[in-house]
Order: structure tokens, then C-alpha cells, then sequence
């Protein structure tokens, strides 16, 4: 079976018309939470078996169920009254002999002039198949409608074609109700095994019966004939009893083994959250410290860079300058300045202390020396000739080590920038980090405020609720075993009774019976337990090929059907426990193609994979392992995952790894993006836009 394509209109959160294509081969579908995944899975389920999803109650509901919220709320805010709104989703599908299908379920509510809706109890379904060599159409209504859809989709395997990861642990289940046993009813037509067996039974217990109430000669053999049939009834009873408890505390562990594991991935998921939180809060620490520090930089020293930077390349100056005055210096043009203490003493000693001649009061040596006396410009002009020097001198110095000063605040500049650069990748790193492994629905606030005690106590709660259940499941075996061993001594001691027995013609009509029913529980037997085989081996298989890239220890699948188990195990055949969540996933995606692989051999006819989150717990490379093997495994798989790119930043959509898979893959021929539109919830309706 290949789907062509499928039309929504009205249905849920999509508005109006609404189409997407499929190829053979692999669709992949994008989508943030919220914008119309799930809601896309149920188009699929409703046009099938009319039902959808209610994620507030977390049951499936038929149409009658859904009554107007079936229908999107923008169509039905535009119905005038008077009038009718209607929802509808349209499937186009081939069989394998190229013959051509049109379902279409369709549900209209009227609209009351007084504008009440009126509720119909149910949606219509019509099928149309058009001969591939003919053309011929041929229309079917309704429940004629049904009967045809369910011999092309049968409902008992729906869980493992309509797959979806939310719900895996009713699909792994394989207790005598789950979905697992009631898809072995199917495969192979094993029912048929089953009747035969039923009807042998019957047979048998009539012909037992009588036996048992003919006569025998012997009356005290007969009588005890009597009395062990009643045991033997009894002892059946009883173990029956014990496997329906069995059975029941099967279902009851498989619960408390998702629960457990549910809080215990919960913690190991909030933990390993929070400490991404705690790094990226780290860096983000880290990143506001180089900030400043650049901005102390650019603000403290760019200033005093630029002015050193107006000095650069005046060092010719400056050398010219203080060679001009060394040599002025050196030819004592430049004299020293003369200090007024120096004139003073002179003045007193009456001798010019610079040439050595007497200078007798007022004379005109005394008077030539007093004329310096409280004139200070020669002073100030040698004065400021010798600290010209002694500044040029300086300057020299300072503006030979500008160009080092710049070129050491650009590399520190650099530096800095530099490290700001690989704290945003490693921020950004740990952002996606973050949301590969996030749950839906969770904020980083809720994180932090995650009481991880009370999760560990819960846990714990779980893990003991789980210890007490498997203490539970070995005493009903201990018990089932010791009653079937008591079972099987009565019925060897009955088949002396018979061997025994006067009543020929009763006696060979019963152990002919007999044989009869040893012959049709061995038929069964020999299929059952040759699907499970096939499963089993179909199943190890695609885990091999989804777990070859993961470096932890994955082992084989074992499928223990008389344990109700699906788990892996190593070489020796021992049970594999605490496997990652990577190989866990694996697993149940093996599992469900392992089911549809035997089940498509079986009906000769291969059914699309129509996965809804099937890898949600997964990120990075796991996450890409596992849609590259969907890919490799399925005829035909429509693959619905969670957008974990951040659609507002260019550079992170063009880096998405799904995204780069997806436009690399040639296998891929079709691929979408779903986004919400719509400024309030009234509103607010799923788009789809094609990306290949």
C-alpha cells in the first residue's frame, strides 16, 4: 500500500483546504510544539478508523465523542447561522497492483438559525476504487465502506503502521489483550489455528464427557476415573486462574516498568538539563566578564592609544631637535641658567664669581652683576630650553614604544574578542545541547525549580512498586509450575485409567480426540511460536542496523512471549538491564518494523509507516541514525518530528542537522514544515509549507 497523498480541510487546528504528497520512499515533517504534528497524525486515524487523539484526557475518541471540536474553530466562527461547516480528510492510496483508492470521512454540522449547532452522531465514509486496467470506479458507502477499509488496513496491526512513540509501551506489550496479540491474530490468518484449536477442545471435552458417563466394568477403576477427571478440571481450573493472573500481573509490571523508567529518564533528563543550565550560565558569566573587560579597553586605553597614535612617526623630529641642542650644548651656546642665589652671592662678596674680577659698590662690574638681580627671563628661557630637552628626550622614549603599545592593545583586543567569540559558540552549543534533550512543554525556569529530590523519592517509589510486582510474577510462576505438575501426574495416571478401561468404542473415540486436539495445539503452537521467531529475528536485525554507530553495549533483541517481554541480551543470553535511551528507542522502532516486516509477508502487502514523534527522546547523531534506518527499513514511511532549530536565526536553520540530512538525502523526495498562524487562539491555524 503506498498513500499518494492526503487532504484536510477544516479538521482540528488545519483551516480550510490544506494538501500534502507522498512519494515511495521517505517524507519527513517539521514541526515546533503546538503547530498541528499530532493533529496531522489524527487525519491519518480519523479518515482510517474514525478516531483522534484527546490530549487532554489522553484517550482515543470516535466522532460522537469529539461532537464539534472536531471541527477547527476559525471555520466554525465564520458559519453564519442558517448554514453548516464541514471537516473533512481525504486519503489517495495504490494497492500493489497499481488499483487506485479515494477514502474520504466527512462531518458536517449544521448551524441553527437561532445559532446552536446541530450534533450528528456520525461522520460519513465513502471509498471509491478505480481498476488499474479498466478505469473502472467502484463506490462503496459507509459500513460497506468500512469492511472494504479494514481487509486494506486491518485495525489490529493500526498501532504498528499508525505508530505512535508517545504510546510505544502498548505497542511493546504482550500480554494476552495488548495490541501485540491481537496484530498475532492477523498475521498469517492465525486465527484460523485458533478456531481449530477451540473447536478440538470441544470435541474433546464432549467425547471425555462421555466417556466418563459410560459404565465401566470395573467400578471402582470408574469410579476413579470420576473422581480424577474432577481433579484434573479442577487442576485446569486452577492453572488457567494462574495464568490470568500471570497475565494480569504482566500488564501490571509492564505499568509500573514505564513508570519507573518514565521518572527515572526524567530525572537523568531534568538533571542532565540542569547541569547544561548550570554550564551555560557559567559561560554566560564568563562571556559578561570579557565584555566588560573589552569595553574597558575600547573605553580606558583606545583614547590614550589614539593619542599615541597622533605622536607616531615623530621620533625624526624629535632626534633632529635633541641633536640640534647637544651640539649647542657642547658649543656652549646654551649656557646654563644662572640662579638668583648665585647674583646674591656675588653682590655680597662683591666679585663676579664668572670671570673672577672685583666688584666694588657701584661700580660698573657690581652694577652689570645687579642687573641680573630679580630678572629671571634668562632663567626661564635656558630653563625651558633644558626641559625642552628633557621632554624631547622623554618623548622620544614614549613614541619609540607606540607601535608595540598599539600593537599590544590590538592583540589584547583581539584576544578578548577572540574569547567572547568561543563563549557564544559554547553557549550556543550548550542551547542546542539543551534542546535535544528538553522535554516538550518545558521551560528553563521549570528546570531550575525542579524539585529533583521528591523525582529521586518517586522513582525509588516506582522501583520498589516494580521489585514487588516481579516478586509477584515468580510466585505465580512457582505456583502455575507446581500445579502444572500435578495437572500432568493426574493426566498420566487418567491415561492408565483409559488404557484400563471396558468401554472400547468411548475409549478409542476419546484418545482419537485425543490426538486430534495434541495435533491442532501443536499447529498453533508451531505458528505462533514461528512468528515470534520471525519478529524476533526481523527485529535484532533492524536493532543491528540502528545501533552500529552507538558506542554502548546494545546486544539482541529477545522477544519472551511467555514472559510478556520484549529486551536485549548479550552473547551469554543474559538480560541486558539499564540500556541508554538512545538503544531503548531503537529497540521499539525495531520492534514496530519488525511486526509490519513479518505482517507484509504475511498479507502481501506492504503498509506505510506513518510515525507520529518517534524519536523524541533522541538528539544529535541518535536522532539522525534512527531516520536514516526508518528510511532504509520502511516501502513507505511519513516520518513527523519535533523542529528542534531555531526558525528565527538564518544561520541556525541553514545548520540544522535534520535539515541538512533531509536536502543531502535523494531518498527523500518530499518534505514539510508545519507552523501556526494567527494572532490568538480564535485564530490560530496550522500551515504547511513545503521545504523539498
Amino acid at each position: 500500500m503506498i498513500i499518494v497523498s492526503i487532504e484536510i480541510e477544516n479538521f482540528l487546528s488545519y483551516y480550510k483546504k490544506n494538501r500534502l504528497d507522498f512519494d515511495l520512499g521517505p517524507t519527513v515533517i517539521l514541526g515546533q510544539n503546538n503547530t498541528g504534528k499530532s493533529k496531522l497524525f489524527d487525519a491519518f486515524n480519523w479518515v482510517l478508523y474514525d478516531r483522534a487523539f484527546k490530549t487532554t484526557e489522553e484517550v482515543w475518541a470516535e466522532t460522537k465523542d469529539w461532537r464539534e471540536d472536531l471541527i477547527n474553530r476559525k471555520a466554525k466562527a465564520e458559519c453564519r447561522n442558517g448554514e453548516y461547516v464541514a471537516c473533512s480528510v481525504c486519503l489517495t492510496f495504490l494497492d500493489e497492483d497499481e488499483n487506485k483508492y479515494l477514502l474520504a470521512r466527512e462531518y458536517s454540522l449544521p448551524k441553527s438559525n437561532e445559532g446552536n449547532w446541530q450534533i450528528p452522531r456520525n461522520s460519513d465514509l465513502s471509498l471509491t476504487r478505480t481498476d488499474a486496467v479498466t478505469s473502472n470506479d467502484t463506490n462503496f458507502y459507509d459500513r460497506d465502506a468500512e469492511e472494504q477499509l479494514l481487509m486494506l488496513f486491518p485495525e489490529n496491526l493500526s498501532r504498528y503502521f499508525l505508530f505512535q512513540g508517545e504510546n510505544i509501551s502498548q505497542i511493546m506489550s504482550l500480554s494476552n489483550k495488548s495490541a501485540f496479540t491481537k496484530a498475532l491474530r492477523d498475521l498469517s490468518r492465525i486465527e484460523v489455528f485458533e478456531k481449530a484449536k477451540a473447536y478440538a477442545d470441544k470435541v474433546l471435552k464432549n467425547l471425555k464427557r462421555d466417556f466418563e458417563n459410560k459404565a465401566d466394568a470395573d467400578n471402582a477403576l470408574h469410579e476413579r476415573k470420576i473422581r480424577l477427571s474432577q481433579e484434573i478440571d479442577k487442576l485446569k481450573e486452577d492453572v488457567a486462574f494462574q495464568d490470568e493472573q500471570f497475565d494480569n500481573e504482566c500488564r501490571e509490571r509492564n505499568i509500573q516498568k514505564e513508570q519507573f523508567e518514565k521518572k527515572n529518564n526524567e530525572l537523568k533528563m531534568f538533571e542532565e538539563c540542569a547541569a547544561i543550565l548550570r554550564e551555560s550560565d557559567y559561560l554566560e558569566a564568563q562571556r559578561l566578564t570579557k565584555n566588560e573587560l573589552r569595553a574597558s579597553l575600547i573605553t580606558n586605553q583606545k583614547r590614550d592609544v589614539f593619542d599615541k597614535w597622533m605622536y607616531a612617526g615623530t621620533d625624526a623630529i624629535l632626534n633632529r631637535f635633541l641633536s640640534f641642542y647637544k651640539q649647542n650644548k657642547i658649543e656652549k651656546k646654551i649656557p646654563e641658567p644662572i640662579r638668583q642665589e648665585f647674583i646674591k652671592e656675588m653682590l655680597a662678596e662683591h666679585k663676579c664669581k664668572v670671570c673672577g674680577s672685583d666688584a666694588a659698590d657701584e661700580s660698573d662690574a657690581y652694577k652689570k652683576i645687579a642687573s641680573f638681580l630679580n630678572d629671571r627671563s634668562l632663567d626661564k628661557e635656558i630653563e625651558l630650553i633644558n626641559q625642552l630637552s628633557m621632554v624631547a628626550d622623554n618623548m622620544l622614549d614614549k613614541v619609540t614604544r607606540i607601535p608595540e603599545e598599539i600593537k599590544e592593545f590590538y592583540l589584547s583586543l583581539q584576544e578578548v574578542e577572540d574569547q567572547i567569540r568561543s563563549l557564544q559558540n559554547k553557549i550556543k552549543a550548550k542551547e542546542e545541547e539543551l534542546r535535544s534533550i528538553i522535554p516538550s512543554g518545558i521551560s528553563e525556569d521549570e528546570i531550575k525549580a525542579k524539585n529533583f529530590i521528591q523525582i529521586q523519592r518517586d522513582r525509588d517509589r516506582f522501583k520498589n512498586d516494580l521489585d514487588g510486582s516481579e516478586s509477584k510474577i515468580n510466585q505465580i510462576k512457582g505456583r502455575r509450575d507446581f500445579l502444572k505438575k500435578e495437572l500432568d501426574n493426574k493426566l498420566e495416571e487418567y491415561e492408565s485409567l483409559i488404557a484400563q478401561s471396558s468401554n472400547t468404542k468411548e475409549k478409542e473415540r476419546f484418545q482419537l480426540a485425543e490426538k486430534v486436539n495434541a495435533s491442532t495445539s501443536q499447529f498453533y503452537d508451531h505458528f505462533l511460536n514461528r512468528i515470534i521467531s520471525d519478529i524476533e529475528e526481523n527485529a535484532n536485525k533492524f536493532f543491528t542496523q540502528m545501533t552500529i554507530k552507538n558506542a554502548a553495549l546494545s546486544g539482541k533483541v529477545k522477544v519472551d512471549f511467555a514472559n510478556k517481554e520484549v529486551y536485549t541480551i548479550d552473547e551469554a543470553g543474559t538480560r541486558l538491564f539499564n540500556i541508554n535511551q538512545a538503544n531503548k528507542v531503537s529497540l521499539q522502532i525495531a520492534f514496530v518494523a519488525a511486526v509490519l516486516d513479518v505482517s507484509n509477508r504475511f498479507w502481501d502487502n506492504y503498509f506505510p509507516f506513518i510515525a507520529d514523534a518517534p524519536i523524541s527522546a533522541l538528539g544529535g547523531n541518535n536522532k539522525l541514525t534512527a531516520i536514516d534506518t526508518m528510511i532504509e527499513i520502511f516501502n513507505q514511511s511519513i516520518v513527523i518530528l519535533k523542529d528542534d532549530a531555531l526558525t528565527y536565526d538564518p544561520d541556525n536553520l541553514r545548520n540544522d542537522v535534520v535539515r541538512t540530512m533531509i536536502m543531502g538525502n535523494s531518498a527523500i523526495k518530499n518534505a514539510y514544515e508545519l507552523v501556526m498562524e494567527g494572532d490568538n487562539e480564535q485564530e490560530q491555524h496550522t500551515l504547511i509549507k513545503k521545504i523539498k
